[in-house]
């Protein structure tokens, strides 16, 4: 199976399991998966793994997915890194312009580890 493929399968069951229970089923999410890995470069010449854009007005985001570092990536991290730009999503009608993002990137941090604690907690049964 071609690395595009391993990718899509592995979103699909982060929307399932992940997405759909924190209640994102009626935002309108697309998944954008890219092998242009020079797309996702920062100014400090790291690579992020997902970019996202969302537009509160209508309900409707795209999440683009850097495949090759996706690939690269286990479970764990991946479901991490999901949370938190489902987490963008969430809490995009709150940026007012560029300058807050670092503010953004903060919220959108604790309320992914929040997420993830309180999931698991419930896992298992306590």
């Amino acid at each position: 199976m071609g690395a595009t493929k391993r990718v899509r399968k592995r979103f699909e069951r982060l929307w399932e399991e992940v997405a759909r229970p924190m209640g994102m089923a009626w935002w309108k999410v697309t998944i954008i998966l890219s092998a242009d890995r020079e797309r996702f470069k920062r100014p400090n010449d790291t690579e992020c793994l997902m970019i996202c854009n969302a537009d509160w007005r209508y309900g409707t985001a795209t999440i683009d997915v850097n495949v090759g570092l996706t690939d690269e990536t286990n479970d764990e991290m991946l479901e991490e890194y999901y949370v938190h730009e489902m987490m963008h999503i969430l809490v995009n009608e709150m940026r007012q312009n560029e300058d807050c993002l670092a503010h953004e990137e903060r919220v959108v941090t604790g309320l992914t580890k929040a997420f993830i604690w309180m999931r698991d907690h419930l896992k298992e049964g306590q």
